[in-house]
């Protein structure tokens, strides 16, 4: 999945070039294989020697342990509360980065557009350093972990909102501003 958001975002773009609706074209194709080959290859996992109401009993009592498992779980409830603010401003991050550069830093247009970069490299980071960071943090208290997270992703997003309406007027070179974008955008990816 992370080179796949590493590589699409470039893929995106390139394609953007030639046409936009071939854009729209590729994706229903290959989502079009995808079911095919889902129905082709997907074997079910369902015993064939089962009757249905045997299944329907089975797969009752097994949503109702796993709903009571998942109510009376106090450190998954905590985890997904102190979870939440950090998946919301990074949804909403990645969802209006697109527009906030293009609001600020209009002369970066086309192929010169950080935003696909900034996607590729988040794919890049994520698929590379996923596995060193999670080992680092993993024996570590996890509240601390998160409370250190968050402290870091707010100052990487305030260093690419500063970067962008405040340094711009310093540098218009395309390679400098992308160094700095980059920079900031690591800090909040490996939290």
């Amino acid at each position: 999945m992370n080179i796949g958001v590493a590589g699409g975002p470039l893929l995106g773009t390139s394609v953007l070039f030639f046409s936009k609706n071939l854009i729209f074209i590729l994706a229903a194709v290959s989502l079009i294989l995808y079911g095919i080959t889902l129905a082709l290859l997907l074997e079910e996992t369902l015993h064939k020697n089962l009757k249905a109401e045997e299944t329907k009993k089975n797969i009752t009592e097994g949503t109702s342990k796993t709903f009571i498992t998942l109510l009376s779980d106090r450190i998954l409830h905590f985890f997904i509360i102190a979870g939440l603010p950090i998946a919301l401003v990074f949804s909403q991050t990645e969802g209006m980065l697109p527009l906030y550069f293009d609001k600020e830093m209009p002369w970066f247009k086309g192929s010169e557009n950080p935003y696909p970069y900034l996607m590729a490299y988040n794919g890049l980071l994520v698929a590379t350093m996923q596995y060193a960071v999670t080992k680092w943090a993993s024996p570590r208290p996890m509240g601390t972990m998160m409370l250190g997270g968050s402290i870091i992703f707010g100052l990487g997003i305030i260093e690419i909102a500063c970067v962008t309406h405040y340094f711009h007027h310093l540098t218009s070179s395309w390679s400098t501003m992308m160094a700095l974008l980059l920079f900031g955008y690591t800090i909040p990816l490996e939290k």
